[in-house]
C-alpha cells in the first residue's frame, strides 16, 4: 500500500480552524502533509476561502451526500484510489460499508460517540439506533476497519456498547507545539469560546450571574456572535467587559495575559478552551467534565460549582504563576499532544495493515 496519499472525508471544512473539530482536522492535515503524506481532502460544505487548505492538500473537493447520485460519487472516487480512507467523525454507515466490501482500508476519526448516542436517545431514537450501530460496527470491525479514538471515554463506550475489543487512542492534533504559558500575574479573569453555542452561552451568562456578580475581580468575556443577553449582562456591571467576535490573535493575546482562565464545560470532550489555556495561559480553572481523559488534572485547578470558582479566583488572583508551573505543564502536555508524534502514529494506522 502506498505510504504517500489518503483521502480525508470530512462533514464541514477544516479551515477557518475556528472550532474543536476543525481546529483537530486542520492540524492533523498539515501534520501529515508536513508528514510527507498527500492529503486528497472531501468535504461536504465550503465555509470560506480554500487556499489554506490547498497549501496543504494535494486536492479539495467539496461532495454531496443529501442524494443518492452524490453518495454514488463520492463512494466510486474513493474505491477507484488505491490509497486509504480517513473518515472524520463521517456518520453514513452505508458509505461506510461500501468501502470496506472493497477491501479499502479505512479509518474512523471518532469524536465524543457516547455524546452522539445520547442526543439521538433524547430525539427518541436512540435504542434504535445502537442496536443499528452495533451490527454496522461488527460488520466494519470484521472487514477490518480501526476506530481512532480522540479520548479513553471513547475507547471504553465502543468497547462497553459497541463490542469493538481494541480502538486506539490518538489526542486531538493542536495548534500549538510548545507551552508559552508566561509566569508572574495578570489582573483579569477570562472565558473565551464560541458564544453562539448554546453551552457556550449557559457557561458565559453562570459565570456572569453567579459568579462575578458576586466576585469583584475584573472578568472579560470573548468570543464569537455573543447573544444580547451575554452584552447586556456584561455592560451591566463596571468590573465585566465583552470582547465580540474577536480575531484569533486577540484571543491568544487576552488568553497569555489574563490571570485566571476559567474553562468549564458541560460536555465532555470539548477541551480546546482548556487546551489553548494550558498552553498559553497562567492559572486555569477547569470541572471534571472539561478535563475528563485529558490527563491535564495537574495542571489546572478543579470547581465543581460556582461557590467553588469564586474561592478559587479570591484565591489565585493573589498568586503568581511559577516557572515550575510551566515545567509540570510542559510533562503532561507531551507527548499526548505533539502532533508529529500522533501523525506518525497516524500513518501507521492509514498505511500498515498489521499496526493498530
Amino acid at each position: 500500500m502506498s505510504l504517500h496519499g489518503v483521502h480525508i472525508v470530512c462533514e464541514e471544512t477544516p479551515y477557518p480552524a475556528d472550532c474543536g473539530d476543525a481546529i483537530d482536522t486542520y492540524e492533523k492535515i498539515r501534520a501529515l502533509h508536513d508528514a510527507g503524506v498527500s492529503v486528497h481532502l472531501h468535504m461536504k460544505t465550503c465555509n470560506g476561502d480554500s487556499t489554506r487548505l490547498c497549501d496543504c492538500c494535494a486536492s479539495v473537493e467539496t461532495y454531496q451526500t443529501d442524494h443518492t447520485k452524490g453518495k454514488e460519487d463520492l463512494v466510486e472516487k474513493l474505491i477507484a484510489s488505491p490509497l486509504p480512507v480517513l473518515l472524520e467523525n463521517f456518520y453514513d454507515c452505508r458509505v461506510v460499508e461500501k468501502l470496506l466490501d472493497t477491501g479499502k482500508r479505512v479509518v474512523i476519526r471518532v469524536r465524543d460517540e457516547e455524546g452522539y448516542m445520547d442526543r439521538e436517545k433524547k430525539c427518541g431514537g436512540g435504542f434504535r439506533e445502537l442496536w443499528r450501530k452495533k451490527q454496522h460496527v461488527a460488520h466494519a470491525v470484521a472487514n477490518g476497519c480501526i476506530y481512532a479514538c480522540t479520548f479513553p471515554q471513547d475507547a471504553k463506550f465502543l468497547s462497553d456498547e459497541l463490542g469493538v475489543r481494541h480502538a486506539p487512542v490518538l489526542a486531538p492534533f493542536v495548534s500549538w507545539s510548545a507551552c508559552e504559558s508566561r509566569t508572574g500575574a495578570g489582573n483579569f479573569c477570562l472565558y473565551h469560546g464560541d458564544l453562539s453555542h448554546p453551552c457556550n452561552e449557559k457557561i458565559a451568562l453562570m459565570l456572569l450571574e453567579q459568579v462575578f456578580s458576586k466576585c469583584r475581580y475584573p472578568f472579560v468575556i470573548a468570543g464569537k456572535n455573543p447573544s444580547r443577553r451575554i452584552a447586556k449582562l456584561a455592560e451591566f456591571y463596571s468590573h465585566t467587559c465583552l470582547v465580540a467576535n474577536p480575531e484569533s490573535k486577540v484571543i491568544t493575546e487576552l488568553v497569555q495575559k489574563a490571570h485566571i482562565n476559567i474553562v468549564p464545560s458541560l460536555q465532555p470532550g470539548r477541551i480546546y478552551k482548556l487546551l489553548h489555556s494550558v498552553f498559553r495561559g497562567r492559572h486555569c480553572i477547569a470541572n471534571n467534565i472539561a478535563l475528563e481523559g485529558t490527563g491535564l488534572d495537574a495542571a489546572c485547578h478543579v470547581a465543581s460549582d460556582t461557590e467553588a470558582i469564586i474561592r478559587l479566583v479570591e484565591r489565585l488572583m493573589t498568586m503568581p504563576f511559577e516557572p515550575g508551573e510551566i515545567e509540570l505543564r510542559e510533562q503532561l502536555l507531551f507527548p499526548t499532544y505533539d502532533n508529529r508524534a500522533n501523525a506518525a502514529r497516524l500513518k501507521k494506522l492509514l498505511f500498515n495493515p498489521a499496526y493498530t
